[in-house]
């Protein structure tokens, strides 16, 4: 796995973490 691969598929996860955290905080009744 090549670094710009281990970056991207980072940044992705992160993205959808960070995304669902803030869902969470705006609808607090939607686990």
């Amino acid at each position: 796995m090549s670094w710009t691969q281990t970056r991207s598929g980072a940044g992705q996860f992160f993205r959808i973490f960070y995304e669902s955290r803030s869902l969470s905080s705006l609808n607090p009744h939607m686990s």
